[in-house]
């Protein structure tokens, strides 16, 4: 029996790109309640595939009380990061 989405947990991406950690957590039935990246580019994938909010904002502006009254007292909280892939692409495109 799957669990209703959000019995996992609710999470929060920071640094969240174009989404893919939270996509993979969506599929984990988890609740997204937003992500949070700096770039306005990645808003369009990371809302089109993971229907969740997406708020354009520099990592060092997050307040904690803004960050926690996203979750809902009931669920986990979950509040997840993820490497940008980017920087590693160029890295390794440059040690070929």
């Amino acid at each position: 029996m799957k669990p209703d989405m959000g019995q996992r947990g609710c999470i929060i991406d920071i640094i969240c790109g174009i989404g893919g950690l939270t996509h993979g957590l969506r599929l984990e039935e988890c609740r997204v309640a937003k992500g949070i990246e700096i770039d306005v580019a990645c808003r369009y994938l990371y809302t089109k595939y993971n229907n969740a909010p997406y708020d354009q904002m520099c990592v060092s502006s997050i307040d904690a009380d803004e960050i926690n009254e996203c979750f809902i007292d009931s669920e986990p909280k979950i509040l997840v990061s993820c490497t940008p892939c980017r920087p590693f692409f160029e890295v390794f495109a440059k040690q070929k």
